[in-house]
């Protein structure tokens, strides 16, 4: 199954982007990202479909909200170090296991993936964590989620702030989609 990235402003309508948008520097970011993800959902259900995967950064956007969004199309999310995650299976090829996720009130079944990334300027690569709604590791191998996440830093965005292109297909997009780097 092919799937496309999507980053959520390249799919709004941008009347959306500039109604739930926070005025100055210094303002409320992380409500100001939260009300724009509900808007996309409750008003532009249209625009997610199960063929796209959302790439989604540390911002934790909350287990209900994101398995409401997950229900609608698929997610893979920059995970924070301080998200509890109960390891639920063994570890799949690939680096990547089942793992549950609880919070407000519900729990949600994830896959984590598990990749080492350089980092410029430094020496060690950094270990980093995606959680995504996407189970099967055969289907979806972790390198390929990974690649297709770091395609959110290398090539998703200009100058100014507005996507550049689509990726298709984890992991096999054109341009600089490269799989990262395995953990040994």
């Amino acid at each position: 199954m092919a799937v496309r990235a999507a980053v959520p402003d390249e799919q709004l309508p941008h009347q959306v982007a500039a109604r739930d948008a926070v005025g100055p520097a210094g303002s409320d970011k992380t409500a100001s990202e939260q009300r724009l993800l509900d808007a996309a959902m409750r008003d532009f259900p249209h625009v997610l479909a199960k063929d796209q995967v959302w790439l989604l950064d540390r911002l934790w956007h909350g287990v209900r909200r994101l398995r409401e969004l997950a229900g609608l199309t698929h997610v893979l999310v920059r995970l924070k170090s301080d998200i509890a995650l109960d390891m639920i299976s063994g570890i799949y090829p690939g680096h990547s296991y089942l793992a549950e996720t609880s919070g407000d009130g519900v729990t949600m079944t994830v896959r984590v993936i598990e990749y080492f990334a350089d980092v410029e300027g430094q020496k060690v690569p950094e270990m980093s964590s995606l959680v995504a709604d996407l189970l099967d590791w055969e289907e979806y191998p972790g390198p390929g989620l990974a690649a297709l996440y770091r395609w959110r830093w290398d090539g998703s965005e200009t100058g100014l702030g507005r996507p550049r292109r689509s990726c298709t297909a984890p992991g096999r997009a054109p341009g600089r989609c490269s799989a990262p780097a395995a953990p040994p």
